[in-house]
């Protein structure tokens, strides 16, 4: 055995070093033990706030789905509102019943302002309110009479517009009157005059024509198709120069089903190109060109 300290050696042990006077039994090294208590607690403690925090994470989220959930459901039942007071103000004006229609029209612009289609139906009753001839019971019979052969004369010569709106006044005073022929003369024009408003561009005249023929009777694939093309045009239409972003992505859906309709294809083309000036002017980079065209092809 050898003495740490002045470094002498002896043959047997000592507790306290012969020379010096040294130690010589070393010091019992610290437990370890109470520290795997301290980590265990460490762990106890980390799991229970790591699952209150998925916790809280989870109700948040929840709470934000819920409320985007509600939202879109509210504004489907005011969507499905408007499409309702919409058709019944047509059945209306169709009908003659002219201020039944302006109290539909009007409520379905208290909710959609902006609704060009409730806004011609008010205009056309208006009109129509302005011109509803009164007469007496004995001037009715032939009050009517006449307003058929002014709608019929227009009718053949395929005045289409002026026809609707003398059957229209017909119906106003006596409703069966000859009521198979007139419903179907005035189908018939206001179904025309639609198409033929469609054709010349006048997409919201074509479509209130159109909707007010369909309060008549169903349209036919083609004209449905046509008046469904027309009204996604001019939604796209209503976002030009307002909100770039949103007129994108009206019009990639009308080019996803008709690439081909009007001038969609350029349309689109121009919207991607001033939106990427209107994000260049304020100092953000453009989207992918593939995520916000999602895919279409130039």
């Amino acid at each position: 055995m050898q003495c740490p300290q002045c470094g002498a050696e002896f043959e047997t042990p000592h507790a306290l070093c012969p020379q010096c006077g040294a130690d010589l039994i070393p010091a019992p090294l610290e437990p370890a033990g109470p520290d795997i208590p301290r980590r265990s607690w460490a762990r106890r403690l980390l799991w229970p706030a790591l699952a209150l925090f998925i916790f809280a994470a989870s109700l948040a989220a929840s709470g934000y789905a819920g409320l985007y959930r509600g939202e879109r459901d509210r504004e489907s039942q005011v969507q499905a509102t408007i499409q309702t007071h919409y058709e019944d103000g047509l059945r209306a004006l169709n009908d003659g019943e002219y201020e039944l229609a302006q109290a539909h029209f009007r409520y379905v612009l208290q909710l959609e302002p902006d609704n060009a289609l409730a806004q011609q139906g008010l205009a056309e009753a208006a009109a129509r309110l302005e011109i509803k001839p009164t007469p007496t019971s004995e001037a009715e019979q032939s009050l009517v009479e006449q307003l058929y052969e002014q709608a019929r004369a227009a009718y053949e010569a395929q005045d289409w517009t002026t026809a609707a709106g003398a059957f229209t006044q017909l119906r106003a005073i006596d409703t069966a009157y000859r009521q198979t022929e007139v419903e179907e003369m005035l189908f018939t024009a206001l179904y025309n005059a639609g198409t033929a408003f469609l054709t010349e561009d006048s997409l919201e005249k074509g479509i209130f024509y159109l909707d007010r023929a369909v309060a008549l009777r169903p349209l036919d694939a083609e004209a449905v198709n046509q008046r469904n093309l027309a009204a996604r045009y001019q939604s796209a239409l209503g976002f030009w120069a307002v909100d770039w972003e949103q007129a994108i992505a009206k019009l990639e859906e009308l080019y996803a089903i008709a690439p081909n309709y009007r001038d969609v294809f350029s349309r689109l083309y121009q919207a991607n190109l001033e939106y990427g000036n209107c994000l260049a002017d304020a100092g953000e980079m453009c989207p992918r060109s593939d995520e916000r065209r999602g895919g279409t092809e130039w």
